[in-house]
């Protein structure tokens, strides 16, 4: 046993003591100098080496400290301090697999120790490893349960993982342990806006703003609300505020482009989309903008620039989508029509390269099962023996189809009237049907469970669908406009048996050719190749005949030649059919103000013109003669 003499201790104390006020201090040249010394004096000093691992980390010297910690660990009689403050680094610069080793290293020789957990939650979390992850920031929370801290963390991961029910139940722990938050407060709001609640969502980003009003990420999220509940000059102020003091977040200026574009502020839309590219050359956000805008904006430079930076091995594979949809459009304004569609097939192909990571497959079998289903399960009688068991209420106008069938151009008129609120794409009758199929059915028995359904529960369905509505507008007339839709018809029905049904017809050979144009928010796996379009297209067409046949309610049909044909006529017949007075704004739908969010978003801010119609013509040579053929006369 090796003796240390007093004096020695007594000198190792005083040079630990200095060390730690001049680090207190901010005197760091000092601080190192005694830290120092002691491990000189006292090599196994565990405090010593912690403090100046610490104030190395701290100073910008991150690889010093980690190859004094690893030097240090065998010297130590406890180790676990430094491996925590070795992940805690590692975490810091990057390096998570190395991160989490140190950290289970910790656990195994201490499993009780909470900040141990939550090192190795966190390098989890960057590796997107979210299940275990969350399991580790429990695990640390029942360790510490006043962590507002791993709550906090615990909030953002379920989030990261769209589990947002868990999310809030956590980060409402944390503001409770620390009502100062406001990351607490921004997790909460996130989880809220994500389920829906948009009233939730705007206390909790407004009370985070209030803590901390130098965070534009927290901004730019209490603008998202205030976006969603149609607030839309409120929403861009705190945007232009923000870009004001911080003129070179991109994040920010993307976000003015999508929002001008929807609005219908094409100018100021452009504009932003062109800043970013003077930030940065490279922008794939801003060339996609102004590549999708419906107008020719970008030189053959610029073009030739989208083709490279699509070719690159750096990129994401959703970037080169986006660059070869972007191109493919703006050789389709130019009416290079050969060379455009050459970019919308590579576009399309990246999608099906991926399809298992981004997108699903199309399963051509399942859907006609789904449908065949759905044929087999409403019939005239299931809709006889149910015929009280809505809410009788003439509000509800839906708009149904296939998508690019012209829904949206229908909206936008028939949301021009001055009785008529048009509200857009809404997810609610969706959310509805799931929920009735989740608690009285199974989730591959979506037509199954709708003869186990009671009067009390489709009545319950109903009132969540109005009032969701509610909280949106108090019009006389509401349209949704979502085009699958069709597929949920019946339940439509027994929800609202009074409600309009309008059904958007197009020459399917168009509709084809624009799915596949299209580079769709929400994708569809059927249409990313023209023998699933097809198909879509097929049993869509059956599943709407038997709609025709067994639903007790009209159903109004619109098609888009005859529309664009002769507008005025096929609009006031349209507007008859809805029993709407005439309203001479429906002829001028394009000055009418609203978000559109859709593909269409700039096609509809034009006056009517047949552009649109029977173009797969320029396009006939690439298309398969099967679908020119099967169009139905």
């Amino acid at each position: 046993m090796q003796l240390q003499d007093t004096s020695d201790h007594m000198v190792t104390e005083d040079l630990f003591s200095a060390a730690k006020n001049f680090h207190a201090e901010g005197d760091i040249r000092s601080a190192e100098k005694h830290y120092k010394q002691v491990l000189r004096l006292d090599p196994s000093n565990s405090n010593a080496l912690y403090l100046l691992a610490v104030l190395l980390h701290e100073n910008g010297r991150s690889i010093r400290a980690l190859s004094l910690l690893r030097k240090g660990l065998d010297a130590v009689s406890d180790p676990v301090p430094l491996f925590n403050l070795c992940s805690t680094i590692l975490n810091t610069v990057g390096n998570w697999d190395e991160a989490e080793e140190a950290a289970r290293k910790a656990i195994k020789i201490d499993p009780t120790n909470s900040e141990t957990w939550l090192n190795l939650a966190r390098s989890l979390a960057y590796k997107k490893e979210f299940k275990e992850s969350q399991d580790s920031y429990i695990k640390h929370t029942q360790l510490s349960p006043k962590s507002s801290t791993g709550f906090c963390e615990l909030a953002t991961v379920f989030n990261a993982s769209g589990n947002f029910v868990s999310a809030v139940k956590a980060a409402e722990s944390a503001t409770t342990l620390n009502p100062y938050s406001a990351k607490a407060y921004n997790s909460l709001g996130v989880a809220e806006f994500s389920l829906g609640n948009l009233e939730n969502a705007r206390r909790s980003f407004f009370k985070a703003n209030k803590i901390n009003q130098n965070d534009p990420q927290i901004s730019a999220n209490l603008s998202s609300v205030y976006y969603a509940q149609g607030l839309h000059t409120k929403a861009i102020k705190i945007l232009e505020d923000i870009v004001e003091l911080d003129p070179n977040n991109k994040f920010v200026i993307l976000t003015l482009g999508i929002y001008f574009s929807e609005i219908g502020e094409k100018k100021k839309s452009l504009y932003h989309f062109k800043k970013l590219l003077e930030l940065d050359e490279n922008n794939i956000d801003g060339y996609y903008g102004l590549a999708s805008s419906g107008t020719i904006c970008l030189t053959e430079k610029q073009i030739e620039r989208m083709i490279q930076l699509a070719e690159s091995s750096s990129i994401l594979l959703r970037d080169k989508m986006k660059l070869n949809f972007g191109v493919g459009y703006q050789l389709d304004l130019q009416k290079n029509y050969d060379r455009a569609f050459s970019f919308f097939k590579k576009a399309n192909e990246l999608v099906r390269e991926d399809n298992t990571k981004l997108y699903n497959k199309y399963d051509c079998l399942k859907q006609e099962e789904l449908f065949k289903e759905i044929k087999s399960n409403f019939t005239e009688g299931f809709f006889r023996d149910r015929e009280d068991y809505g809410l009788i209420t003439d509000r509800l106008i839906f708009i149904i189809g296939m998508p690019r069938s012209g829904t949206s151009l229908i909206e936008k008129i028939v949301g021009s009237h001055r009785n008529v609120f048009g509200a857009g794409e809404r997810e609610e009758i969706s959310k509805a049907v799931n929920n009735l199929v989740a608690n009285y059915g199974k989730k591959d028995q979506y037509a199954k469970c709708a003869s186990l359904l009671d009067k009390r529960a489709i009545r319950e369905a109903a009132e969540f669908y109005l009032e969701s509505l509610t909280r949106t507008t108090n019009s006389q007339f509401v349209c949704d406009k979502m085009p699958l839709n069709f597929i949920h018809l019946g339940f439509i029905y027994l929800m609202f048996p009074n409600a309009k049904v309008i059904h958007c017809k197009r020459d399917f050979r168009d509709i084809a050719l624009s799915c596949y144009f299209q580079n769709f928010s929400h994708p569809y796996p059927w249409s990313y190749n023209f023998t699933d379009i097809q198909h879509y297209l097929s049993i869509y067409s059956d599943l709407m005949s038997h709609w025709k046949k067994v639903l007790p309610m009209d159903i109004i049909e619109t098609g888009y030649e005859e529309l664009i044909d002769d507008f005025e006529n096929n609009v006031r017949i349209l507007l008859g059919s809805l029993n709407l007075p005439w309203d001479n704004s429906c002829l001028e739908f394009y000055k009418s103000e609203g978000v559109v969010q859709t593909a269409s978003k700039w096609q509809v801010r034009e006056p009517i013109n047949s552009g649109s119609v029977s173009k797969w013509k320029k396009y006939e040579k690439h298309l398969p003669s099967e679908l020119i053929s099967a169009y139905p006369k």
